[in-house]
């Protein structure tokens, strides 16, 4: 069970910021399916809503649901851990921290070290 919950866990916020990116909404855990033995999910219904225009249609009020019987399940170190971590790893992956420009440019240009501290 913990596996299980393990990999619940981990994608469900993996998806949910995945849509958001994409402009996807429509999400309800409803939706969600899930593998027994695995924990693995796949969302129905993962695609893009159109107006009558033809443009992308997203006017969801909350980028990621969390309800109470999901919040339940995963309990308050799932939520709080496993969640809010997975989060942070797919952000930062998705929007890497900018570094200067000065600091890789530094042995080659002004002879100094690479200490962060000194620029």
């Amino acid at each position: 069970m913990w596996a299980f919950k393990k990999q619940f866990v981990i994608q469900l916020p993996l998806s949910s910021f995945t849509s958001f990116m994409l402009q996807i909404g429509g999400r309800s855990p409803n939706k969600i399916l899930f593998a027994r033995n695995t924990g693995k999910i796949f969302q129905t219904d993962f695609h893009p809503g159109y107006d009558a225009n033809g443009m992308i249609e997203f006017n969801e009020p909350v980028p990621f649901r969390l309800t109470r019987n999901l919040q339940a399940f995963f309990s308050y170190f799932g939520v709080e851990g496993l969640i809010v971590s997975s989060m942070s790893v797919v952000a930062q992956v998705l929007f890497p921290p900018r570094r200067p420009l000065r600091m890789p440019l530094a042995p080659v240009v002004g002879g100094g070290s690479m200490n962060p501290v000194e620029f």
